[in-house]
């Protein structure tokens, strides 16, 4: 695994009692959370965070899980949006683009420490210089 570009997604402690999660267990039990988590991890892996539906039976095979089931969980619970042919979790939508948010503040804060330590460096060589 590609670990350069993996995140950390922090999620809540009580959302296993989310009313459309304890309809998923109800219904799927731990196949249904682990086919909930393996989408939301594929979905982390997209630039837009969406995936189309039609990799749904790629997925279902790759990991060991039914269609019927994979289906499900897209299709009937409220747990992913669908857009046309595409399909997302919102939450993470979001999460993620606090993340980003985020990453790119560090980016910047970064950018301007560094140049902030470039000219301090180029004023202390010139002063050296005379």
């Amino acid at each position: 695994m590609d670990t350069s570009s993996a995140f950390y997604l922090k999620h809540d402690f009580d959302w296993i009692d989310d009313i459309e999660f304890t309809k998923l267990l109800n219904e799927k039990k731990i196949a249904g959370y682990g086919i909930y988590w393996m989408l939301i991890e594929k979905l982390g892996q997209q630039p837009d965070f969406k995936l189309n539906v039609s990799v749904i039976p790629l997925l279902a095979k790759k990991y060991k899980a039914t269609k019927k089931d994979v289906f499900y969980v897209v299709y009937e619970t409220n747990l992913f949006k669908i857009e046309g042919k595409y399909f997302f979790s919102e939450v993470l939508s979001k999460k993620m683009e606090e993340i980003t948010k985020q990453i790119k503040r560090m980016s910047e804060g970064g950018k301007a420490g560094y140049a902030k330590k470039i000219s301090n460096l180029e004023g202390n060589n010139s002063s050296s210089v005379t």
